[in-house]
């Protein structure tokens, strides 16, 4: 057995790790973290003390991002974030009912199909004022989606920007239980509702998407988007110490890269005089804090800023025309409130500081 010695230095202490049967050493680095004086918790997340290898297999080695296809950058006029800036805010709160709660992958790492699907799930209920909740089949997505694939299996990783191509081109069918193509073993594209109680047919099942596009590295910008038309899919470059997370507002302490992930933000505030991203992970629920993490904004932390990308159904794009035609103000939670630009920027300078001067 050929053994792969990788030599993590933490501080005072090392990791070392076998690649098949060494185990990841919890323990001491949910102490490691705990000791500091930080801005988060860790603690155990998972059922049994994990391998290395099987910690790997939850993340990708790649990035989910392909350029090949460039997708349209939406800019927005800074008008809008003056308008609209809250200390906080959560999409969950805002359109009840239609955002998702954290899906969960399997053995390998699915994020790259599992969060575009919840956010397009969240978007066509937004888009249609909550009247309409679909949930999207990944089963349709995992096995007919060749393109979206980067080996010849689901679990060697696949592009998260290929599956708003192919939610375009293609559409994509509901899943779920009682949906027409639920999750099954089939590694088939069948082009048919396997789901023989579903009334629909293949075609006519199907929902289109209008537009994908990617949001400037600003957290200006996204936070314009988020609170518009709700959650965006957002890449995570992950460390070790991301999987002992528990609570509070990570920032990248300790342990080595492991891989790229995906996740989904819904929202933003403000804990300690730090702002903060709120974001689903696809861990299950046990993980973190109830399946969600917060993570620093607007230093780009991990590179959570830097591949945002998201898409709208024509839902989306006639609510775009009705809001336009309103006080930008009205789409915001009862607990928004306006601030003058000058105050604005002046507050997020003070921020930025201190998260310079803490990091």
């Amino acid at each position: 057995m050929k053994a792969l010695i990788i030599f993590v230095m933490i501080n005072n202490f090392a990791l070392t790790k076998n690649e098949e049967t060494t185990h990841y050493l919890h323990e001491d680095m949910i102490s490691f973290i705990n000791k500091k004086d930080s801005t988060w918790t860790a603690g155990v997340n998972f059922p049994k003390n994990p391998t290395m290898t099987e910690l790997q297999s939850l993340v990708q080695n790649t990035t989910m991002y392909d350029d090949s296809k460039n997708s349209a950058l939406i800019t927005r006029d800074k008008n809008y974030f003056e308008l609209v800036f809250s200390v906080s805010f959560d999409a969950r709160e805002k359109w009840p009912g239609c955002v998702n709660q954290p899906p969960k992958q399997g053995s390998c790492d699915t994020s790259w199909v599992l969060v575009p699907l919840s956010v397009i799930s969240d978007r066509l209920c937004i888009g249609t004022n909550l009247k309409k909740k679909f949930t999207f089949s990944e089963q349709d997505v995992l096995t007919c989606c060749r393109k979206c694939q980067q080996g010849k299996s689901i679990c060697s990783g696949g592009w998260t920007s290929r599956v708003w191509d192919y939610w375009i081109e293609n559409g994509i069918v509901s899943g779920g239980p009682e949906g027409c193509k639920p999750l099954s073993n089939s590694t088939t594209c069948q082009d048919y509702c396997t789901n023989k109680k579903y009334p629909l047919s293949y075609s006519g099942d199907k929902y289109y998407a209008a537009k994908k596009y990617k949001i400037p590295k600003d957290s200006a910008q996204i936070q314009i988007e988020l609170a518009i038309y709700g959650p965006v899919v957002a890449q995570l470059r992950v460390y070790s110490d991301f999987f002992v997370y528990k609570e509070g507002i990570y920032q990248h302490l300790g342990g080595s890269f492991v891989g790229y992930h995906v996740v989904k933000i819904v929202g933003w505030g403000v804990e300690v005089g730090r702002f903060y991203w709120l974001c689903a992970n696809t861990w299950g629920m046990e993980w973190g804090d109830s399946g969600y993490f917060k993570i620093l904004l607007g230093v780009d932390h991990c590179g959570i800023e830097s591949n945002v990308l998201t898409g709208r159904d024509h839902a989306n794009f006639l609510r775009h025309e009705r809001i336009l035609d309103t006080d930008v103000t009205q789409i915001m939670p009862s607990n928004g409130w306006k601030l003058e630009p000058n105050l604005i920027f002046l507050m997020y300078c003070a921020i930025n500081i201190s998260i310079f001067v803490t990091l």
